[in-house]
């Protein structure tokens, strides 16, 4: 017995849909393109205007194309600014963290535009996402905010929005 074959062509931008299909009845699905950092870049940065955080912790603009697509590229100075300093205050939170043990519960600094003023909240009281600095306990926390050598970043993190 002779054996016999259809080949498909599948359209460009489709994929066949096997979960809708059938050995009578073959269903197309249009593939699903996802954006990717690549695509983004192009897209911010497309006037090849951009800024970067050198080797040295030193914001730039950009020199070569290649620095578009650099992890480190943003579109304005300010969000920059704003990494640098939160990774300041991530030093600061490791430095106080290990001089003090772990008691259970991590605190973090808030600010209150509606108080005008900082303040240390419990991070099991709130949500707390991402790359958010907790202090093992609510006194080292205080004595950032106190600490007027600290002012400048704290306020580059949680006011200069």
């Amino acid at each position: 017995m002779d054996t016999k074959e259809l080949k498909i062509q599948v359209p460009d931008g489709y994929e066949i849909d096997k979960e809708n299909s059938t050995f009578e009845l073959i269903k197309f699905k249009p593939i699903k393109k996802y954006i990717t950092y690549k695509d983004v870049c192009n897209e911010l940065f497309k006037n090849f205007q951009g800024y970067l955080i050198s080797g040295y912790g030193q914001i730039e603009d950009f020199f070569y194309e290649s620095d578009k697509f650099e992890p480190n590229s943003a579109t304005n100075i300010k969000q920059l600014d704003r990494l640098l300093a939160l990774n300041q205050l991530h030093n600061i939170v490791e430095y106080y963290n290990s001089l003090s043990a772990f008691e259970g519960e991590t605190f973090q600094i808030t600010y209150s535009n509606y108080l005008g003023k900082y303040y240390v909240q419990s991070s099991s009281s709130i949500c707390s996402y991402g790359f958010t600095p907790l202090f093992n306990n609510e006194k080292d926390a205080e004595a950032v905010i106190d600490n007027p050598n600290f002012r400048k970043i704290l306020d580059m993190v949680y006011k200069d929005c």
